[in-house]
């Protein structure tokens, strides 16, 4: 857990504002928590993290109706910048692939360059969306290959 995380957690409890740190790789575990905050307090709810999976999981398993929002804390020259899940639902990349964008994450090889192409995420994505390789059969591969739980699964 990063020094600043630590500091902002201190800080919010202080003023009596609830906050949850995960220690591991918990991206899952993190976004379903936002979720669920937000449906008991129904007031905005902040994520911070540096990693992109948590980003790609907000984008797909946040309902329409709720907005969270993420701060992505920074990586070398890389400034901090906060993401907004209802901005980023409605974009036209993520309109373009939605029922794929996991699958698209996963292939591309989530934060690192694909093993595959050799190409980052977004030429990945954009290589998706120029063959039109997002149909229901990739979908039902995604599934398959993740072995993924129900709550985590992409319906066709």
């Amino acid at each position: 857990m990063s020094v600043s995380i630590r500091k902002l957690a201190s800080h919010l409890e202080n003023v009596c504002i609830y906050t949850f740190v995960a220690t591991d790789d918990a991206d899952v575990h993190i976004v379903k928590t936002g979720i669920e905050t937000y449906e008991k307090i129904k007031k905005h709810v902040y994520v911070i993290g540096r990693d992109v999976d948590i980003l790609v999981l907000l984008t797909t398993l946040t309902p329409d109706y709720i907005d969270i929002l993420m701060l992505k804390e920074s990586k070398g020259k890389v400034k901090d910048r906060f993401y907004n899940s209802k901005d980023l639902q409605n974009s036209n990349l993520v309109i373009e692939c939605k029922k794929s964008i996991l699958f698209v994450h996963a292939i591309s090889g989530c934060d690192t360059t694909s093993e595959f192409y050799r190409k980052g995420n977004l030429q990945a994505v954009q290589l998706l969306i120029l063959f039109r390789l997002h149909s229901s059969f990739f979908v039902l591969l995604y599934n398959a290959m993740m072995n993924l739980s129900p709550a985590l699964s992409i319906s066709v």
